[in-house]
């Protein structure tokens, strides 16, 4: 080998060693990217479940409150229907005592 081919090889090894280390820069930064994504993600992903449960908790008061208001509407509608009956019958005596 000449020694303009090594100069030759040695420039190519060098200029090679600089494209990899350049490289592997980039990838050094693309995988901080990611992992920052990766725990912004995580975050996000234990909020979110937090939400659900509080939602979840939410929904299932709601639920109870409209079971409690269902009973409720239910008596009331007992109540009526026996308030109507006696009226009814309160209304027929009348009637048979005026008749």
């Amino acid at each position: 080998m000449t020694g303009k081919e090594m100069e030759r090889a040695i420039e190519f090894l060098t200029e090679h060693q600089a494209r990899v280390s350049v490289d592997i820069e980039r990838v050094s930064n693309d995988l901080e990217r990611v992992s920052n994504d990766i725990d912004k993600l995580r975050e996000a992903q234990q909020q979110t479940t937090a939400n659900i449960g509080s939602l979840t908790d939410e929904m299932r008061e709601s639920f109870n409150n409209l079971i409690i208001a269902n009973e409720v509407t239910r008596d009331f509608t007992s109540h009526i229907a026996r308030l109507a009956v006696r009226t009814s019958r309160r209304v027929t005596s009348l009637e048979n005592k005026s008749s």
